[in-house]
This record gives C-alpha cells, sequence and structure tokens, in this order.
C-alpha cells in the first residue's frame, strides 16, 4: 500500500535507502529537444538554461554545478540532434515502468552522460555504478 505520503515506500527508510525517484526525468532532455527544438523552435542555449543553468542556479550551485569552465565538475550530456527512438518500457531505468511517452518516436537522442568528468552512461546503458555525491549548495531564499 500507500504511505500517508502517497508513495510506495517503507516510511522508516532514509533519504538515501529510497527506492524511487522521480518518473520521467530519464526522459526530460529527449522530450524537450523533440518538442521544444525540433517542433518549436527552442533554441539550444534556452534549452541548456532550462536544464543545466537554471537549476543550478535556483538551488545555489553556481560554484560547480550547471555551466562549463575550469574548475567546475565537468558534469555533460552528449546528445546526437539527428538521431530518433521509440521509448520502450524495457528502456526506462527508473521502477516507475509507466510513461505518457511510451511507444512514442522521440527525435534528439542522449548518446552519453558525463558525470565529473567520467562517462556514466553510453549509448542508452549505464557503465559506471555508484559515485554519486551529495551536493550542497548555497542557502537559496525566493
Amino acid at each position: 500500500g500507500l504511505n500517508p505520503d502517497g508513495t510506495p515506500h517503507d516510511p522508516d527508510a532514509s533519504f538515501f535507502t529510497l527506492w524511487g525517484g522521480i518518473a520521467g526525468v530519464q526522459t526530460t532532455l529527449t522530450l524537450l529537444l523533440d518538442a521544444g527544438y525540433h517542433q518549436r523552435g527552442l533554441q539550444l542555449e534556452a534549452l541548456a538554461a532550462l536544464t543545466a543553468t537554471n537549476p543550478a542556479a535556483r538551488f545555489g550551485l553556481n560554484g560547480r554545478k550547471g555551466a562549463l569552465g575550469v574548475g567546475l565538475d565537468a558534469d555533460l550530456t552528449l546528445v546526437d540532434l539527428g538521431a530518433s527512438c521509440t521509448l520502450a518500457a524495457g528502456d526506462l531505468h527508473d521502477r516507475h515502468r509507466l510513461n505518457p511517452y511510451l511507444g512514442r518516436n522521440l527525435r534528439g537522442q542522449v548518446r552519453q552522460t558525463i558525470r565529473r568528468g567520467v562517462p556514466i552512461m553510453h549509448n542508452g546503458r549505464m557503465i559506471a555504478t555508484g559515485g554519486g555525491r551529495l551536493v550542497e549548495g548555497e542557502r537559496v531564499t525566493r
């Protein structure tokens, strides 16, 4: 059953042992590329701001995340703008195997993800596990 907060996890679990995640995070960039860049002409600079620069600023991570530069963490996503793929449930890495875009052909495909300079995903396949770390930002107020 679900917990009072609506989530299917052990209410005594810690942040680091929860199984979940946010359904759809894996497909966010591909969907933005398909709908925003290919269909509506969203500039790639605006897409980078939506997915990297603005979130880093919002959570106070400007010193290390959200931009490219000497001394920053070298978190990169390499995208093939000309490729397309049909989203299948077997492609999803989260535990939520439901996605409203299953079966849809999407233009633009993530080819490689690099975390702190080390490739962790290549052509849809995880090639490294672990190595993540908690990143604390500056306190940001609205």
